[in-house]
């Protein structure tokens, strides 16, 4: 007995068991306060949620939107630029006994494998999506992801995920999980504008869900995941694996036999596309903005298809110049057929790069095709001599007034030689001040002044200061505007030179509404302050006005402070006017573009054609 008081007495005495009781204590009570606070943030949130459980029904009808998408511009009375209205889904009972039951199975089976065990959450899959992503990310079971659909919204929260919690506990109370499955499946979005199981049956298999095979059936439960990005129509071949995972899961919890996972596995998918939207209207002045639009509405919300209806996108348009800029590419185009012109664009932003016209072509009714977004992008000529002259400017290679030698050149291009041309013989003086060089686009002094530049120093500035991003060849050649830009490009390119040293990026969207009224993103100006010295960039100013007062550009010379520069290829495939005037900054071409089979191809022009005979006549309109 004396022993065991003795043992008593050491472990009382031992440091390790009492640092044990205390943490053991301090955990239990830091356990106790963290449970009271959590189930005073849930309780309140779980007696809200009865109402919207109690009103789902009525939520469902008010999220099948029957308002159309709106494209805006930014007028004070804003006009509708475009708008797509979706089509009504078809709600359809899942306990049809015509509709087979692999078609709810499949759903199951693809989202939420222990639907009929829980009571609207699993904490197996909760847990390990908390463990894995976080508090705010996945997890979420068919009455969960109904919350977030019909009543919480799509923001990836804690809160947000404490209240999907709280109604799918209280669906659960209120519903049958048939009630619950049918609700989720008439809900779901399947893509391509496709909301609920019958449409998209009908849009991607040109069927009833009563007639979808179990294949079929499987591919369709797996869209819901990443709807707008991976469907049986953007890529089938993506989904053949999600399909086959489904039908294994069906196999292994009885729903279907074994008969019907062979067959469901082997079956070639055959997807008949249909439309998936109501009306769309198009306003054609605006056609190619509004494509711009939406493809950057596509690259910035991958996962939401503004085609359902309900959103509301406002644009940075002036509807006013845009039709005015449409009108100046048609008549130039009209004037010039027969010099082998068919082909023309133009894009105007102000200081903060706001986007107030984009043509990208000669008429979107009869050609989509938009020469300012897409494609590769076009040789510049020598509308990219003012990136070459700034650089030789930024490292006191040339100063203003300085004369530069107009002598031929030999230059080394691998075992031949390339000897650079003045594009008239009457530009034979022995040299040129910069800004005569400038004004009359006289190619020698520019070759001279990149040589001595160095190429690479060219294109390190016109990528950190002008912000090309398109490939450019270190070579003398650059001077001409050999490299292919994007007339996006010099756009932001020419905004330095406007905004005295700081660079603007083009942006064609001011903000996005959802369907709910709320704001999904609100887009701001990009400025890139003080990229290039403001000496330089003032002395950039000064001779970019030369070609307007008695250079290339004199037909601009009644557009008020009028600066710019002519750009015409040797080819004769491209003719550009890139310029600026009192807060707008805008770039012209002008080109004989050939479409077949649904690639564009560039064709040379009459040798009449220069940036400063046609394409600065649309710049003028314009500005």
């Amino acid at each position: 007995m004396a022993a065991a008081r003795s043992i008593r007495r050491r472990r009382a005495r031992n440091p390790w068991v009492r640092r044990t009781k205390r943490a053991a204590v301090t955990l239990g009570i830091v356990f106790g306060i963290a449970l009271s606070a959590g189930l005073a943030v849930y309780i309140p949130i779980y007696q809200d949620a009865s109402d919207d459980a109690l009103n789902i029904e009525r939520r469902l009808d008010s999220v099948k939107n029957e308002n159309p998408s709106v494209i805006y511009s930014a007028d004070k009375t804003p006009k509708i630029l475009y708008s797509v209205a979706a089509i009504r889904r078809k709600i359809i009972d899942l306990n049809d006994k015509e509709i087979p039951s692999y078609v709810r199975y499949a759903i199951v089976a693809a989202e939420d494998r222990r639907f009929y065990d829980h009571r609207g959450v699993d904490p197996v899959g909760l847990g390990r999506a908390v463990f894995y992503r976080g508090a705010a990310g996945g997890g979420s079971t068919i009455p969960m992801q109904l919350a977030k659909q019909l009543v919480n919204g799509d923001a990836h929260t804690p809160l947000r995920k404490l209240k999907d919690i709280a109604t799918a506990q209280q669906i659960e109370s209120l519903k049958t999980k048939d009630e619950i499955l049918n609700l989720y499946a008439n809900n779901a979005y399947y893509g391509e504008n496709a909301f609920g199981i019958q449409r998209a049956a009908q849009v991607y298999f040109n069927k009833d869900a009563k007639d979808l095979t179990v294949g079929e059936a499987a591919m369709l439960a797996r869209s819901v995941r990443t709807p707008s990005r991976i469907n049986p129509v953007k890529n089938l071949k993506k989904m053949i694996p999600m399909r086959d995972y489904v039908l294994k899961v069906m196999l292994e919890e009885g729903w279907i036999t074994q008969r019907q996972y062979d067959e469901g596995i082997h079956e070639v998918p055959k997807v008949h596309r249909q439309k998936s939207y109501g009306q769309v209207y198009m306003n054609e002045d605006a056609g190619y903005f509004v494509r711009h639009v939406l493809a950057q509405l596509e690259k910035d919300f991958p996962d939401v298809d503004f085609r359902s209806g309900g959103y509301k996108i406002y644009t940075t348009l002036n509807y006013a110049l845009q039709k005015r800029a449409v009108q100046a590419v048609k008549q130039v185009l009209r004037d010039n057929r027969g010099h082998s012109v068919n082909d023309g664009a133009i894009v105007v932003m102000d200081q903060q790069g706001r986007i107030l016209a984009e043509v990208g072509g000669p008429d979107y009714s009869k050609r989509q095709y938009n020469v300012i977004t897409q494609g590769i992008g076009r040789q510049p000529g020598s509308a990219f001599k003012a990136f070459v002259y700034a650089t030789a400017l930024k490292n006191d290679v040339v100063h203003p007034g300085e004369y530069i030698s107009n002598a031929p050149i030999r230059i080394k291009d691998g075992d031949k030689y390339w000897t650079p041309q003045n594009a008239s013989p009457r530009e034979n003086a022995s040299s040129y001040s910069l800004e005569d060089a400038f004004a009359q686009s006289v190619n020698r002094p520019a070759i001279a002044t990149i040589i001595k530049t160095g190429p690479e120093n060219v294109v390190a500035t016109a990528r950190d200061v002008f912000g090309i991003k398109s490939e450019l060849l270190a070579y003398p050649s650059l001077a001409l505007g050999t490299s292919e830009v994007k007339p996006l490009e010099m756009l932001e390119g020419y905004s330095v030179f406007m905004l005295g040293g700081s660079r603007a990026a083009p942006y064609p969207i001011l903000r996005v509404v959802t369907p709910d009224g709320e704001l999904l993103r609100e887009y701001t100006p990009d400025v890139h302050p003080d990229v290039l010295d403001p000496r330089v960039a003032q002395e950039m100013d000064t001779i970019l006005r030369t070609p307007v007062e008695y250079g290339t550009a004199t037909i601009a010379r009644d557009v008020p402070n009028a600066r710019g520069k002519t750009g015409t290829t040797n080819s004769a495939k491209d003719a550009w006017f890139c310029g600026y005037s009192d807060g707008l900054v805008g770039v012209g071409w002008v080109g004989n573009t050939t479409i077949r089979k649904g690639k564009s191809y560039a064709l040379p022009m009459s040798s009449r054609v220069f940036g400063g005979t046609v394409t600065v006549k649309i710049w003028r309109q314009v500005m």
